[in-house]
């Protein structure tokens, strides 16, 4: 069996460290990661949360979708394939308004 060896968690510190030398070195992001031994998306994502941030949590939060917003008012197929979905009821002018645009 190919398995890779999981890389321990690195901290802040040396996150901050490894972009700081990217920075200086020229290289693609791509070619660092490769030189250093680091997954390349491991590496980008650094890049978005940066080295002052906390780390991205990926959990779900609950939402409140209100029942008058559950339902489908309107559906409007235009010409050119496209479609307007309408979830209430809107004043014939607003409709007009968006037809012209």
């Amino acid at each position: 069996m190919n398995q890779k060896k999981a890389h321990p968690a690195r901290s802040r510190e040396e996150i901050a460290s490894l972009m700081q030398e990217w920075e200086n070195s020229g290289l693609s992001k791509k070619k660092f990661a490769e030189s250093k031994n680091i997954n390349y998306m491991t590496f980008i994502g650094w890049f978005s949360r940066g080295p002052g941030k906390k780390p991205i949590e990926k959990r779900f939060i609950p939402i409140q979708i209100p029942t008058s917003a559950a339902g489908l008012f309107a559906e409007l197929y235009l010409s050119n394939q496209r479609k307007i979905v309408l979830h209430q009821a809107v004043e014939a002018e607003f409709l007009q308004m968006l037809l012209k645009c």
